[in-house]
């Protein structure tokens, strides 16, 4: 009952002392050797084979008093390996047993021996671990920043909830002039001193103090304070690769000398985030300290400084549009860098080329000389940047494509293809031109235009209105691009009127035209004088006269003129029906009234010019006896 009981209350006593298993932290290892004995210096090679450093408290005078001891010299070279070199009193005294004069005497004095060697003395360990308040002030006063003693943390070898004491200790520790530690003995083996770290780990992280004294094989019988070598080499090969698990291993200054702040980074899609993106972004962060270890990184996307109440970064993340991530982190010892600040920019727009032939737009026809082909792109999506590749190959261009960089010839038929990259990566589809050169001799022969009126060629007389004036060419190359023409006078040029289709000419007009074709050939300036009459011809009958009386053989006289074409024919009427027609003068024609009834009849003259203008005369009543 008594055992049971003894069982319960340990376990409950080891779940009070060990952390409860939360969001795993950072955990630190300190290495620690106290009394600097020669043995702890065959330490050196495996602490540097896996770039670790640790903590050696020394008493200054017994450093090269004797081969039990290592050698100044000895130290320096740990020392410059990155190793801690720091006080442990002149001579291994327990500072409670001796009076405050001597303790001080012990301190100080010790500190200034390795200060004078060379090294920054800054933390202190007590021999024996031996303190109590008069010793911490004494410390203190000597300039040390904090004092380690020889117990406090579970001993090795005990895992949670069978722990008798933390598993480690905060950073900053509960007391900076005794700070918890677990020591390591002989009769620990390596499974056990990995146990320190891992239930440390499991109880989410802080600094785990282990302290050696001797290194060697069974060379302290008596209290057991030591280490295989063996087993200590084993154990950093093991220790060296848990920086994976957030498990560093710090000197004792590194630790309580932390006053520099963690420095972060950021990457995106594991490269550089300059730049800009068309597709959305992986955002990693991470970050280093060279002192404590990194406790968090949290950062914004909305442009505020991150705060301790900010997103805690765990990882990556993912930007699709233009943002401002603003990050800092935190380490253990609680400083804070300066928050940092990254433009992510994103186009998703590709560019858009375009072509150009002889500084024009390419034509679908055929060219008779090599062409000079241009290319330009514009980019709206904001990242500029913009490279047109192209290929005359036939193949489409890739970005290993020639470089466009200046205008380039082409002298025989081609297809160029060619596209725009951005600075986003964004890429246009593949454009295409085809650009044909002629192997033909080239065309200097000017087409050949020709004019109708009315359907027929045109002629020097006169027409009557209104006329309609067609126009037609041909080409040795059947290339005619234009007729142009004018209808002032001027002779015609390429911003004339083009021919699209037959006109109307409604007076006398001067009609110039000429003809071009696709190769820039143009016929000389062509003439056509269209005369259009719109003048009818006058007429009257003169004789015999109105009212008259006749009988007999008479002539029926008219007078005709006409100022422009003149007169093509005069037809005579007698009550409306054609006595007959003449087409030349004299404009008199005989009318036999003995063939007409007696009484009164009505005569009248149409006269008809050369385009075809016709005017009828005034009637001219006689009586026939």
């Amino acid at each position: 009952m008594r055992r049971s009981f003894l069982l319960l209350f340990a376990c409950l006593i080891g779940t009070l002392l060990a952390p409860a298993v939360a969001a795993a932290g950072p955990t630190i290892v300190s290495l620690t050797f106290d009394d600097g004995t020669a043995d702890q210096y065959t330490t050196r090679t495996a602490l540097a084979q896996n770039s670790l450093h640790a903590t050696f408290f020394v008493n200054s005078n017994l450093i090269g008093s004797s081969s039990s001891f290592m050698t100044w010299d000895q130290l320096s070279g740990l020392s410059a390996d990155g190793n801690e070199i720091t006080g442990h009193t002149l001579d291994h005294v327990d500072l409670t047993s001796v009076s405050t004069t001597e303790a001080t005497r012990q301190v100080c004095d010790d500190r200034q021996a390795l200060i004078s060697r060379g090294f920054s003395v800054t933390d202190f360990a007590y021999p024996y671990g031996a303190s109590n308040s008069t010793v911490e002030s004494i410390v203190r006063g000597c300039g040390y920043k904090s004092a380690r003693r020889a117990w406090g943390l579970c001993t090795v070898g005990l895992m949670p909830p069978n722990c008798n004491d933390v598993v480690a200790e905060p950073v900053p520790p509960r007391n900076t002039w005794g700070i918890a530690s677990a020591g390591v003995h002989a009769v620990n083996t390596l499974a056990d001193i990995e146990g320190a770290v891992t239930r440390a780990e499991n109880a989410g992280g802080g600094w785990v103090v282990l302290l050696f004294h001797h290194v060697c094989d069974g060379c302290d019988p008596v209290n057991g304070n030591s280490v295989s070598p063996a087993i200590f080499s084993a154990f950093t090969d093991w220790l060296a690769p848990r920086l994976a698990s957030r498990t560093y291993v710090r000197t004792m200054s590194d630790v309580m000398g932390d006053t520099t702040p963690p420095t972060s980074s950021i990457a995106c899609n594991g490269s550089s985030c300059s730049g800009w993106f068309s597709q959305p972004v992986s955002v990693s962060l991470s970050a280093t300290d060279t002192g404590t270890a990194v406790t968090a990184i949290r950062y914004t996307t909305d442009g505020s400084d991150p705060t301790a109440a900010s997103a805690l970064y765990t990882g990556p993340f993912t930007i699709s549009a233009t943002a401002t991530v603003k990050y800092r982190a935190w380490d253990m010892a609680g400083n804070v860098e300066t928050t940092k600040s990254q433009l992510l920019q994103f186009d998703s727009a590709p560019p858009v080329s375009s072509i150009t032939c002889n500084s024009t737009v390419c034509s679908s026809s055929a060219y008779a000389a090599p062409v000079s082909v241009s290319l330009s792109a514009t980019d709206t999506g904001g990242s500029g940047g913009v490279q047109i590749h192209y290929e005359t190959n036939g193949s489409d261009p890739t970005i290993f494509s020639p470089l466009y960089v200046a205008s380039f010839t082409v002298s025989t038929t081609t297809t160029v293809k060619y596209r725009a990259w951005d600075s986003a990566g964004n890429a246009e589809a593949t454009n295409s031109q085809l650009i044909q050169i002629s192997t033909a001799p080239p065309d200097t022969t000017a087409p050949t235009s020709t004019i109708a009126c009315n359907g027929a060629a045109c002629t020097s007389g006169w027409y009557a209105p209104s006329v309609s004036v067609s126009l037609s060419a041909s080409d040795p190359d059947d290339a005619v691009a234009a007729i142009r023409y004018t209808r002032d006078g001027s002779d015609p040029t390429s911003s004339s009127t083009l021919y699209s289709g037959a006109f109307g000419v409604s007076t006398t007009t001067t009609v110039k035209y000429r003809a071009w074709d696709s190769v820039g050939n143009v016929e000389a300036t062509k003439s056509q004088l269209i005369q259009v009459d719109t003048v009818a011809p006058t007429v009257s009958i003169t004789s015999p006269v109105n009212g008259a009386t006749v009988t007999g053989n008479i002539k029926i006289i008219a007078t005709v003129a006409d100022a422009q074409t003149g007169v093509a024919s005069v037809a005579y009427y007698v009550d409306g029906v054609l006595l007959g027609t003449l087409t030349s003068s004299p404009w008199q024609i005989p009318w036999n009234t003995k063939r007409a009834s007696s009484g009164q009849h009505v005569l009248t003259a149409v006269a008809t010019d050369r385009a075809g203008n016709r005017t009828t005369s005034a009637a001219v009543t006689v009586t026939v006896r």
